[in-house]
């Protein structure tokens, strides 16, 4: 864990509870990391803009009742991390149902050239060749 971190043992059980979050988004979005090291980095910042958001929020309030929105600094910074993650989750998930048209096409035609003559499995009828570019098939021959 972190040299600061590690000393308390509510920030030690924030750090695991938020490295086993970390470990499953590591996973699923395929992003190679330490996730106790990010858990750790995480509850540090927190920790620190804490320090330093609150105290200003309850001087500013003095002036200003709109100050004590600074108070919720440290909650985005909390959440950074994950929704970072989350949407490295969410463009992998992207990628894959972008690509999945292409090798469901692909696999077919495999498949299907196995069995028949070339001829029979060219696209438009003429013996062209087809490209995939830009979301559509292009011939050309």
């Amino acid at each position: 864990m972190g040299e600061g971190v590690a000393g308390s043992p509510l920030t030690s059980r924030l750090v695991r509870n938020r490295s086993a979050k970390f470990a499953e988004l590591l996973r699923r979005s395929g992003k190679i990391g330490n996730p106790t090291a990010i858990a750790a980095e995480s509850v540090r910042r927190t920790l620190l803009s804490a320090l330093v958001a609150v105290p200003a929020a309850l001087a500013g309030a003095t002036f200003s009742l709109w100050f004590i929105l600074a108070a919720a600094v440290p909650l985005g910074v909390v959440l950074v991390p994950q929704l970072r993650l989350g949407d490295c989750v969410a463009q992998r998930r992207e990628g894959v149902e972008r690509e999945l048209p292409f090798f469901a096409e692909r696999g077919s035609r495999s498949t299907l050239s196995s069995r028949t003559s070339p001829r029979a499995t060219s696209s438009a009828g003429s013996g062209g060749r087809r490209s995939w570019s830009r979301g559509t098939w292009r011939y050309w021959g």
